[in-house]
């Protein structure tokens, strides 16, 4: 008897409950052997797209995952257009599910070409792993714009975007709509709760995992699908802090562009350090909030000092706005571009941070003078 084909499987769109169900559901699954494994690491996704947010999870995920097959479980059809997603009509039994699978694998692309685990000679499986954490990392928190010449219009709105399309626009909605009538504060999808915040706007709860907040995050929204009302804080679930949830949705949303109307001349300066211990770190936050509270600097000219992609500037300048962090300064005038916000050389001024950021890793001295 030949030995079943092992399948990673990676899931979304299921409470707690179905997952478990899900788990043992995949142990009877003909013809392959199923392994559920992180999204990261998974060779098939599996989403249940009958609920209301099911077009947002599939979206997200194929932004992220681009060459990955998906398998569409509904009882009402396929939400994809693409060779790589296949239905599989409820109820599923696991000689259904097999063969889905067995078609979702038959129109992937070979392994290596999706980024495919297998070791390069001389490297060990955890380094690989560590890696493929990384430029997960960096692609969900700055995306993979290249750099852009503002001289060009298009290249320059390429680089932006508006929070108001995007949930970071609710979650601040919702939080002003708190504040101002001392109110909890709910925000609707349709009919749906996905979250509820308390009437300081200090906290949140919410019954979507963290999976379904990243695709809702990451996706332009329909705003007419969505609405504020007055919520209650007595509301069931842990409450989480918000400041963590708003930095990410500003990350997500932003995926290393900058809110529309930000000049990029303007010098940007950090009036205060986000608390890095406890937020996700986009590439290269460290090294830009020690530049932009020494000397503020322009974000283009923040990218070449410091020697980094654009986006990775960008990025961190969205999160910090979203969270008030910092300021845009009036850029000196009558002096080149290339000349603003230069710090003098060997100035007795030399703050703290500048300092420090001289001795980062991967950091020449001088490196925050363009």
């Amino acid at each position: 008897m030949s030995e079943r084909r092992v399948v990673r499987i990676c899931h979304a769109g299921m409470e707690e409950a179905e997952v478990r169900r899900f788990e043992v559901f995949v142990r009877h699954v003909e013809n392959v052997e199923c392994r559920l494994v992180d999204e990261t690491d998974a060779d098939v996704a599996m989403i249940d797209t009958d609920g209301e947010l099911g077009t947002y999870l599939v979206r997200a995920h194929r932004m992220l995952f681009p060459g990955r097959p998906i398998i569409h479980v509904s009882a009402q059809g396929s939400l994809g257009r693409d060779a790589l997603s296949v239905w599989a009509r409820k109820p599923v039994d696991p000689k259904a599910f097999g063969d889905a699978v067995a078609r979702a694998l038959a129109g992937a692309s070979p392994p290596a070409s999706r980024g495919g685990s297998t070791p390069a000679a001389g490297r060990r499986a955890s380094a690989l792993s560590l890696d493929r954490n990384a430029e997960r990392t960096a692609n969900l928190y700055v995306g993979t714009m290249s750099d852009i010449d503002v001289r060009d219009p298009a290249q320059r709105e390429r680089a932006s975007y508006h929070a108001g399309n995007y949930l970071q626009g609710l979650f601040e909605s919702a939080r002003r709509f708190a504040r101002e009538n001392g109110t909890a504060a709910a925000l609707l999808h349709r009919q749906d709760r996905i979250l509820t915040l308390n009437a300081n706007g200090h906290s949140y709860t919410t019954s979507l995992d963290r999976r379904s907040l990243r695709s809702l995050g990451l996706i332009p929204l329909a705003r007419q699908d969505f609405r504020i009302v007055v919520g209650s804080a007595r509301e069931e679930g842990p409450w989480h802090p918000a400041t963590p949830l708003l930095w990410e949705l500003a990350l997500w949303a932003a995926r290393g562009r900058i809110p529309f109307g930000v000049p990029f001349d303007a010098p940007v300066r950090l009036l205060r350090w986000p608390n890095l211990t406890r937020l996700a770190l986009p590439p290269d936050a460290i090294r830009i909030a020690g530049l932009w509270s020494g000397h503020p600097t322009s974000l283009l000219l923040s990218a070449r000092a410091l020697q980094v992609p654009q986006r990775h500037v960008f990025a961190f300048f969205s999160a910090c706005r979203a969270l008030d962090l910092l300021r845009l300064e009036e850029a000196p005038k009558n002096l080149p571009a290339s000349e603003q916000a230069r710090p003098a050389r060997g100035s007795a001024s030399r703050g703290l941070f500048d300092r420090i950021l001289d001795k980062l890793p991967g950091r020449a001295p001088g490196d925050a003078q363009p």
